[in-house]
């Protein structure tokens, strides 16, 4: 009788053990799926956006096409204000001091050189070279050199100054204190 309660245990153990790894098999199935991490990610983002690559070969720059009468300097602007597109920007930013068109993810680039202080407490400056929030998670794996954010930096605060006639307003005094 022994033996018979032995095997008796054993199969019951055996059961048991197919029973759990049966449920703990299910359970794993049952599961919802979540995207990999790395879906999440600003890289993620930043390339769900416009395809620069496949703007450029249809030769649209993102800026609009130079008309007869136009100022030898508007021009310059222009050509200057391809950057964004070159950059990426527009991957999720528009300027529209510039006629940039792009992505609606991020704010408007034109108002950047008053939205930055008042955001993240820096100057626009100091913000290309040191970025904060999504920016910094954004730029870590561009390489962008100092002689491309110069000429940012350049834009935007021409922008402010009352650069481009298309260019977003400064904000009042009443907005800039309260952000």
């Amino acid at each position: 009788m022994e033996a018979k309660g032995k095997g008796g245990i054993l199969l019951f153990l055996m059961w048991a053990g197919i029973g759990f790894l049966g449920g703990l098999t299910a359970s794993v199935a049952a599961a919802p799926r979540y995207f990999p991490e790395v879906a999440q990610t600003a890289s993620t983002v930043y390339n769900a956006g416009l395809n620069v690559e496949e703007q450029a070969a249809s030769g649209d720059k993102g800026t609009p096409e130079s008309e007869a009468g136009e100022s030898t300097a508007a021009t310059g602007e222009q050509k200057e204000a391809e950057i964004f597109t070159t950059l990426g920007c527009i991957q999720c930013h528009k300027v529209s001091a510039y006629n940039v068109k792009g992505g609606e993810t991020g704010p408007d680039l034109s108002n950047a050189y008053h939205n930055v202080p008042a955001r993240y407490g820096k100057t626009l400056e100091e913000f290309l070279w040191n970025p904060e929030g999504t920016m910094a998670e954004i730029l870590r794996g561009r390489e962008i050199t100092d002689e491309e954010k110069t000429i940012i930096l350049e834009l935007l605060t021409r922008v402010a100054e009352g650069g481009p006639d298309e260019g977003a307003p400064a904000p009042t005094q009443e907005q800039e204190t309260n952000p």
